[in-house]
Order: C-alpha cells, then sequence, then structure tokens
C-alpha cells in the first residue's frame, strides 16, 4: 500500500553543479531520443524518466540524499546496526525440535516430512495413507501407483529426521546461526514503516511554488490538455518539495476551493436540467444528486455550504493532506490508512502543528511511502 508521507529535511544553499547536471541532462535527452526511436514509451522508461528529471539540479540531489538519510531508520530492509533489534528463534527451535511431524516413507527408503521441498506439492497424506495430488481426473488426489508405493508415518520424531539440532535448524527451518548473539534468529527494524519510497510519485500536486522559483523538486505528474483540472494555476510550477518559504498555501487553498467550485457549478447545472452527462452514475433526486448512496449535491445549497461540508481544508490551517508525518528530530507519526487520512480533529492539529514547526528555510518533501 501507498502512504503520502510528509517530511521536512534541512538542506543548505550551494553552487549548482553545472557539470553533474549536464551529464544528467545527456542521459535524458539519450532516453528521450531512444523513446522516439522506439516509438513507444515502456513504464521503466518512464520512471527512470522521471527519476533523472528529479536529479536534474543540485537541490534536488540534494533533497533526495537528505530524505533517504531522514527514513533510512524506518527502512524495513537497513542494514543499519543502529537500527536493527535481533530476534532469537532458538529457545522457540528447540521446543519444535522435541516435537514430530507426520512423515512419508519414500520408495528407495528415504523418510521425509510430508511438508518438504518436492513432495509437499505432489503429494498428500489422507486417512493414514498417501495420494498424488491433481491425479484424478478432474484434479481431486488419488491413490496412483506410486503413492501406493510409500508408506505414512504418523507423529515421526524431528530427532529421527535429522543428526543433531543445528541441521535441524539449518536445514529444516532455514534459520542463520549469529556467532554474535549465539543463537539463531534474524535481524528486524521494529520501527519499519517501508520497503521503498519514491518523492513524490502517487501523490502529485500538492506542493505549489511561483513560476520563478528554482529551488524545488519538480512534481512527476505533467499534466497535458485533458487534465485541466490538474494543471497548475497560471504563474505556478507543482512541487513534490520546496522551501517552507517558497510554498504558496494561499495559492494551494484557492486552487481548491476553484476545483471544488467549478464541480458545484457542474453538478448544479445537472439538477437543474436534469441531464446526466455520459459516463456519470449519480442519480438525480428530489434532495439532490446521489452517487454510492450519498447525496454530493443538496438541492437549495449554497456555493459556501457546498464548500464548508465537502472541502477537507475547511478548518485546516495548511491546505494539504497525508497520512504519516516524519518530523526533523525523527519522530514519526502517522495513522493506517491508505493515502491519506481521513480530516478528523484528532488528526487535523498534529499535522498542523507538524507542518508549522519547519523553519522558512526547511524543505517540505511529499513522499509516497510503499509497505
Amino acid at each position: 500500500m501507498h502512504f503520502l508521507t510528509l517530511t521536512a529535511v534541512q538542506v543548505s544553499d550551494m553552487e549548482e553543479d553545472l557539470e553533474q547536471n549536464k551529464i544528467i541532462e545527456e542521459q535524458m535527452n539519450k532516453l528521450k531520443e531512444a523513446i522516439e526511436q522506439e516509438g513507444r514509451e515502456t513504464s521503466v522508461d518512464s520512471i527512470f524518466l522521471q527519476r533523472l528529471t528529479q536529479l536534474s539540479t543540485t537541490f534536488s540531489r540534494a533533497v533526495d540524499e537528505a530524505v533517504a538519510k531522514q527514513l533510512e531508520p524506518f527502512y524495513i530492509s537497513t542494514d543499519d546496526p543502529r537500527y536493527l533489534e535481533f530476534v532469537d528463534q532458538t529457545e522457540e527451535l528447540k521446543q519444535e525440535y522435541e516435537g514430530t511431524i507426520d512423515c512419508i516413507k519414500l520408495p528407495q527408503g528415504k523418510i521425509v516430512p510430508a511438508r518438504y521441498g518436492f513432495y509437499q506439492n505432489r503429494f498428500e497424506i489422507q486417512n493414514g495413507k498417501v495420494f498424488q495430488r491433481k491425479a484424478g481426473p478432474i484434479g481431486q488426489p488419488r491413490r496412483t501407483k506410486r503413492a501406493k508405493r510409500m508408506q505414512v508415518y504418523q507423529n515421526y520424531p524431528f530427532q529421527k529426521l535429522y543428526r543433531d539440532f543445528r541441521q535441524f535448524a539449518e536445514e529444516w527451518a532455514y534459520a542463520d546461526w549469529h556467532e554474535e548473539q549465539q543463537g539463531y534468529g534474524f535481524y528486524i527494524n521494529p520501527d519499519a514503516q517501508w520497503d521503498w519510497y519514491s518523492i513524490g510519485d502517487r501523490w502529485p500536486c500538492q506542493l505549489l511554488v511561483k513560476d520563478t522559483c528554482t529551488k524545488y523538486v519538480p512534481s512527476e505528474f505533467e499534466p497535458g490538455d485533458s487534465d485541466s483540472d490538474r494543471r497548475p494555476p497560471e504563474g505556478y510550477h507543482w512541487a513534490s518539495a520546496a522551501r517552507m518559504k517558497n510554498i504558496q498555501w494561499d495559492a494551494i487553498r484557492q486552487y481548491h476551493r476553484s476545483v471544488l467550485s467549478e464541480r458545484f457549478s457542474w453538478l448544479k447545472d445537472i439538477f437543474q436540467t436534469g441531464v446526466l452527462p455520459q459516463g456519470f452514475y449519480g442519480k438525480c433526486e428530489e434532495d439532490g444528486i446521489c452517487l454510492g448512496g450519498d447525496l454530493i449535491f443538496q438541492k437549495g445549497e449554497t456555493l459556501e455550504e457546498y464548500l464548508a461540508r465537502t472541502s477537507p481544508y475547511h478548518t485546516r490551517m495548511y491546505p494539504i493532506p497525508a497520512c504519516n508525518f516524519l518530523d526533523m528530530d525523527g519522530n514519526w507519526e502517522g495513522e493506517d490508512v491508505f493515502g491519506w487520512n481521513a480530516c478528523f480533529q484528532d488528526w487535523e492539529d498534529p499535522l498542523d502543528n507538524f507542518l508549522s514547526g519547519p523553519s522558512p528555510e526547511d524543505v517540505l518533501v511529499v513522499v509516497d511511502c510503499h509497505i
């Protein structure tokens, strides 16, 4: 699942590394040429091109590096020992080694667990007999000739299958021995929140900066003519990261207001005319327009009433959604909700407090965290 995560990082002012910028620009041009020659753009091409675009300036590369460092303590596969905890399985495995398991004696005399490699997918035990799976006329288990040559050993001791505990732990449980811990087990990150992430990605069009701003990470989403509702307002760019002082919060709020205002006018026209646009599955009723069991337009409702009812930012200081946020002190807070959190007061206040914390020079970053 993908979670919209906000984080703040510190990035110092620095001179543009024109040489590195040129190298990335050349890589982008080569990729574009290859795409043009192929006559199509694959998903891999698109991802790589977006990635290069995000790394095309010294500022964006610095943000990328800072975000990676900020998120590392919450990486599920981190190898940094500071964030890992050892899970000791030794005692648990010893108890299992004292137990038994149902086994099959093969025609050549070898005794193997019924749940063992090749055999667990080919054979099974039913009523004390061996059956070959999917061998019947409609795929049901069957007592084939080979199955009849096998014997069942139920509740067979593990200690007879494996010569010692070490062999059992490593060959049956596939457990790893850790010398420094003197035990079998594995390391985990108890604070893991993501297994991969990308700046922006599935959550584009969240931040607006003026088109005169040069210190920002562009949104991967580039709206086309058919995406008029996601085109930035004139004089602005969509960004996935920017310094707090450059983020145009009033413009973002006005953008969301204009989108909802257009929708209100559209729904009002549908209700008044009774004409449903093609592909629209709402239904005009006496009290308004119903869609999916919800009254999305209410008869007699004013624009301001509609905005108060439908805008997720009506009571918010900052018009931006989020499911999780990570502050610069390394504190991760969030809700287990896909995408972004519903606007509950007990979530709005911590999120608004988080967004009030960074200094004007700090960089706010929209991150798509997957787990």
